[in-house]
């Protein structure tokens, strides 16, 4: 009988942990340096506790990036909006919208110049993140 009370607790546990959901991002864990690729697109971000920033992207041949001005993000839950003004080409506008863990965003990022409409999607990570990781793997490499 007693077995039976302790394997129901034990179940009734392990139901609770595996249903928890992770919280949402804060807003202060998203203000950082974020790196990624979007088609052949590197795209580069730097966001601040005060909603703005400055956001890069730059193709494989180029040895300079366009550069825009993060003029305001905000984040709701998972859900992030970013937007950017052209600092490289003051015509253009950059839209970037995406759902967030906290250590990556999903990102479909659309552009307005005065050429034509762009859009791309992709993920980018944490800077930190990716600096950890190459630690990571320069230390494995070096153990060999």
């Amino acid at each position: 009988m007693n077995k039976m009370i302790i394997l129901g607790l034990a179940l009734i546990c392990t139901s609770c942990v595996c249903t928890r959901v992770a919280r949402p991002p804060d807003p202060v864990e998203i203000a950082t340096e974020w790196l990624g690729f979007c088609g052949c697109e590197t795209f580069y971000l730097r966001l601040t506790t005060n909603g703005t920033g400055t956001c890069v992207y730059m193709l494989p041949n180029e040895t300079a990036g366009a550069v825009s001005t993060v003029t305001h993000w905000e984040l709701e839950g998972r859900k992030i909006s970013i937007a950017c003004t052209g600092v490289t080409y003051p015509d253009e506008t950059i839209k970037i919208m995406g759902l967030t863990s906290g250590s990556y965003i999903d990102v479909n990022i659309r552009g307005k110049n005065t050429a034509c409409p762009w859009n791309r999607e992709g993920r980018i990570l944490r800077v930190d993140d990716i600096l950890r990781e190459i630690q990571v793997g320069r230390a494995g490499a070096g153990k060999q």
